[in-house]
C-alpha cells in the first residue's frame, strides 16, 4: 500500500511524492499474499531488514519485481505512464458536503494499479490544522467495482475502512529490499494514529447546518462574532496544551451540541466544554494551561469521582469534565457539584468511542456517534435552541448523586478568590 498527498483539500492533482504507509515492512507481503497469482513456495525468498523494527519477512521475488517498475514509474512521472507498461489504472472516489454554504465535491481516495498485483495508492489530501484526510475506501461513488478489487488489502490492514485523519508526520528515506523507500520518520506513533479506530474521522454535517440556519437565522451581532472569535482562540490554545500533554479530549456539552447542529459556537452559551476519561488525568494539566495565560476559576469533585476544572481565558469560562467508565452498567458518566449545597449531580451516556472532526478548521475529537452522546444530554429536541438551561434539572441524563461531606469541602469545592 502506498499514498500520496494532494495539496488542497479537493484538488485533483496529486503533486505530493509518495509515501509508503501502514507497517510497511508488511504491506508488500501482504499484497503478495493477497494478488490474483498466489506465490509458491519456490518463489518465496527471505529477506532480513536490518531498520528500526527489524523483522524477518518473505516476499514473492517475482512480486518485487513488479513492485520496482511501479515504484519508478510512478516515482517518475506520477502515475502518467503505468498505462504504457501494461499497468490497469481505475479509482475510488468519495461525495462529500463540505462547508458552508456548501456543496457536494467529489474527491479521489485510491488508486488500484494492477498488472498481475495490485497496488493499492491511498491518496491523502491536505486539510487545515496540518493533518491529512482519506476517504473510505467502501464508499466508491464511480460504482466501478474498484471496492471490491482492493478489499482483500483493506480487509487485511484494516485500513480506510472508513475516513480517516492523521497528523501530519516527519518522512525519511530508507533503503529496504535494495529499493530506495520513503517511510515514517516515527514508525510506532505512525501505526499508533493508524491502528484500529485510533484515525476514523467524521465530517461535520454541513448540509444539516445549513438547514438550521435556513430556520433559525445566524446571530450576527458584534457581541455573538467576538464571543465565536474568543472561543476559537481559547479551544486552539486548549488544544494545543492537551496535545502537548498528550492528554486526548473530545468536545462536550454545549460546544458539542453546538458541532453537532450548526457546525460552530453556540454564542449564548458563553464558554466552552471538553471532555476528558479520568484515566488520561495528568498532574500537568493545571500548570500548563495557567502558564499559558488561563485563570484557573474552580476545581469540584476528586480525580475518582465527579472531578471538574474551569479556567477563565479573558471573558470566556473553559469546562473541562472528567468522565468514567461503569463497567457494570456498560456506560459512561460525569459528575456536577453545586457549590452552595455540596449537593452532587451525575450524567450518564451510552459507552462510546471518539472520532476526529474539523470544527472551525481546528482537528479535533467528538464521540463518534455524535447524535446518541447529544440525545443522552440534550433530549430529543435538541435541535430546537433553548436559551435558558439549568445544568442541574435541564438534562434528561442528569440525576442526584448524593452530597459531598461539608468536612471534606475544602477538597472537594474550590473556587478561585473565594
Amino acid at each position: 500500500m502506498t499514498a500520496i498527498t494532494s495539496k488542497g483539500f479537493g484538488k485533483k492533482i496529486i503533486i505530493g511524492g509518495f509515501i509508503f504507509l501502514t507497517v510497511q515492512y508488511l504491506s508488500y507481503l501482504c499484497i503478495a499474499l493477497f494478488a490474483r497469482d498466489k506465490p509458491t513456495e519456490h518463489e518465496l525468498v527471505g529477506l532480513l531488514d536490518k531498520g528500526p523494527i527489524g523483522l524477518q519477512i518473505s516476499v514473492n521475488s517475482k512480486f518485487l519485481q513488479e513492485a520496482k517498475v511501479f515504484d519508478l514509474i510512478l516515482w517518475n512521472t506520477m502515475t502518467g505512464g503505468l498505462d504504457r507498461y501494461g499497468f490497469n489504472i481505475s479509482h475510488t472516489k468519495i461525495k462529500k458536503f463540505i462547508g458552508l454554504p456548501g456543496v457536494f465535491n467529489t474527491f479521489t481516495t485510491s488508486l488500484v494499479v494492477k498488472r498481475v498485483y495490485t497496488f493499492f495508492v491511498v491518496i491523502f489530501h491536505t486539510r487545515e490544522d496540518n493533518f491529512w484526510w482519506h476517504g473510505p475506501l467502501y464508499n466508491d461513488e464511480s460504482n466501478t467495482g474498484n471496492s471490491a478489487r482492493a478489499k482483500p488489502i483493506s480487509d487485511n490492514l484494516q485500513f480506510m475502512r472508513r475516513e480517516g485523519a492523521i497528523p501530519r508526520f516527519e518522512l525519511e528515506e530508507i533503503k529496504l529490499f535494495h529499493y530506495n523507500f520513503v517511510l515514517p520518520k516515527d514508525i510506532p506513533a505512525f501505526l499508533r494514529a493508524t491502528s484500529g479506530s485510533a484515525a476514523d474521522f467524521i465530517e461535520c454535517n454541513y448540509r444539516a447546518a445549513e438547514i438550521f440556519y435556513r430556520h433559525y437565522n445566524r446571530d450576527t451581532s458584534e457581541e455573538a462574532e467576538r464571543f465565536r472569535h474568543q472561543a476559537w482562540k481559547l479551544l486552539s490554545r486548549a488544544k494545543r496544551i492537551l496535545n502537548d500533554l498528550e492528554v486526548p479530549f473530545w468536545l462536550s456539552s454545549g460546544t458539542c451540541l453546538g458541532y453537532l447542529r450548526q457546525c460552530d459556537f453556540i454564542p449564548y452559551s458563553q464558554d466552552v466544554d471538553l471532555g476528558v476519561f479520568a484515566s488520561d488525568y495528568k498532574e500537568e494539566i493545571i500548570p500548563a494551561f495557567v502558564s499559558h495565560g488561563f485563570e484557573l476559576h474552580h476545581t469540584f469533585g476528586i480525580l475518582n469521582d465527579s472531578y471538574q476544572i474551569a479556567f477563565k481565558y479573558g471573558k470566556i469560562k473553559l469546562d473541562v469534565f472528567f468522565f468514567y467508565l461503569d463497567q457494570e452498567k456498560g456506560t459512561i458518566w460525569n459528575g456536577g457539584t453545586e457549590a452552595r449545597s455540596g449537593r452532587k449531580f451525575k450524567y450518564t451516556f451510552p459507552a462510546f468511542s471518539l472520532c476526529w472532526t474539523e470544527f472551525l478548521d481546528l482537528l479535533v475529537r467528538v464521540p463518534c456517534n455524535t447524535t446518541k452522546y447529544i440525545e443522552a444530554n440534550y433530549g430529543p429536541n435538541w435541535q430546537t435552541p433553548v436559551t435558558k438551561w439549568s445544568w442541574k434539572s435541564s438534562p434528561p441524563n442528569s440525576e442526584p448523586n448524593g452530597v459531598w461531606p461539608k468536612d471534606i469541602w475544602s477538597k472537594v469545592i474550590n473556587i478561585r478568590g473565594v
